[in-house]
Parts: C-alpha cells; structure tokens; sequence
C-alpha cells in the first residue's frame, strides 16, 4: 500500500476532487475524519495506493501523518515493525479499508504520541481530526 498526501490552497469541496481522480482510477473513500479527503486507487483490481488531500495551512506540517513518517524516518527499527504490520494487516483485514486502517491505530497512536511528546505538542487521537 502506498500512502501519498497532498496539500492544497485552496481546499475545495469534495466534488471538485472527485471529478479528477475519479477519472484517474481512484475512488472516493468516506472516512470519519475531518478536513480531509481519501481517494484510493484500484490497479487490476487490487488496492495499492492512497491518496490524502489536505488543506495546505500553518499546521499543515504538524499534522499527524506527516509527525508520524518523521518519526519514522528517525527510528528506523520501526520502519520495519510497521511495514511487517502493515502486510499482516492486509491479509488479515485487507477486505475494507475501514477494517484496514483501523487495525494499525494502536501502532499508529504509539508513534503519533511519541513525535508529538518529542515536539512538546500535545496529544491528540489519531480519530478525532
């Protein structure tokens, strides 16, 4: 699975978004976070990418998937834990994305609070943005 994000001035309504990677073979995914959008793509029928779209704002850098690959790229040894996890997740709970991403949370949220204790910014739920 390949994660991408991008970041927008200005952040359009969904519909405007849909009308240009739906065409490119992604669909919208709803999700039940804020300020975002989720589009994934589908190549041969297998799922293999993401697409975030953010707003592109003064917290734009702060936010916690871009905390979260920082991190990562300082730890390195957990690069690979959540690789490993990653691919046990999709075969395990590969068959909605909603079961996908939710399995990674707890992983997620260790590394999330620990970048976010690093920058001396407070915690915050991964969900609940």
């Amino acid at each position: 699975m390949i994660d991408l994000s991008i970041g927008v001035l200005p952040f359009m309504e969904l519909s405007f978004y849909k009308d240009i990677f739906n065409m490119r073979n992604y669909r919208y995914t709803p999700t039940d976070m804020t300020g975002r959008y989720l589009f994934s793509k589908y190549t041969k029928g297998v799922w293999t990418h993401n697409l975030h779209i953010f707003p592109y704002d003064n917290g734009f850098y702060i936010r916690n998937e871009f905390l979260f690959r920082d991190y990562l790229r300082k730890h390195p040894e957990l690069v690979f834990k959540y690789g490993e996890m990653k691919k046990r997740s999709a075969i395990k709970n590969g068959s909605t994305m909603e079961e996908y991403t939710r399995s990674k949370t707890e992983f997620i949220q260790k590394v999330i609070d620990a970048a976010r204790k690093e920058k001396g910014l407070p915690l915050q739920s991964v969900w609940n943005i």
